[in-house]
């Protein structure tokens, strides 16, 4: 600690020094609580630097829910994940997602194809996945003014296929 004192006349500069004193910690005056009991509130002393760890650790081995310590009263909680955007699972060595927190057969829970003029999709139980397979020649389009040709695509009613390369 300095001080100015003055002796006399003169004004002295007076240095006071402290033997077995330290120096303030780094996380004096440092809050970190983050209001939840579900971890432990840490200052780090050489930094002054707040962690907050789980003391709680949630996990029911499922993929499709969530892991959630709840602060009120530190129980875990495993409410199911949202079904969209969707999240993918292991469905018995298959393609599955998740819904309503279990995981399903991806082609139940989310049937991929679309309708296509000339075209049946059938959703993969292996991938999840849309695979398309052409109709019959001649099979009307999905607008009824036509007929699907040999490379897929619709003519309209009257005019002929035609090859393509």
């Amino acid at each position: 600690m300095r001080e100015w004192r003055r002796l006399g006349f003169v004004a002295a500069l007076v240095t006071v020094w402290c033997f077995g004193c330290s120096d303030p910690s780094p996380c004096d005056g440092v809050d970190c609580n983050d209001d939840d009991a579900c971890t432990a509130d840490i200052c780090d002393p050489t930094t002054g630097e707040c962690s907050n760890v789980l003391v709680i650790e949630c996990d029911d081995d499922n993929v499709c829910t969530e892991n959630l310590c709840n602060p009120e009263n530190q129980e875990c909680e495993y409410p199911p994940l949202p079904s969209r955007p969707f999240t993918g699972c292991d469905f018995g060595g298959a393609a599955g997602l998740c819904a309503e927190g279990e995981c399903q057969a991806a082609c139940e829970v989310h049937d991929p194809c679309v309708e296509r003029d000339c075209y049946v999709g059938m959703c993969s139980p292996e991938d999840g996945e849309c695979e398309y397979t052409l109709v019959e020649v001649g099979t009307p389009c999905a607008d009824g003014g036509g007929h699907c040709c040999p490379d897929g695509r619709c003519f309209a009613a009257g005019l002929i296929c035609r090859d393509t390369p």
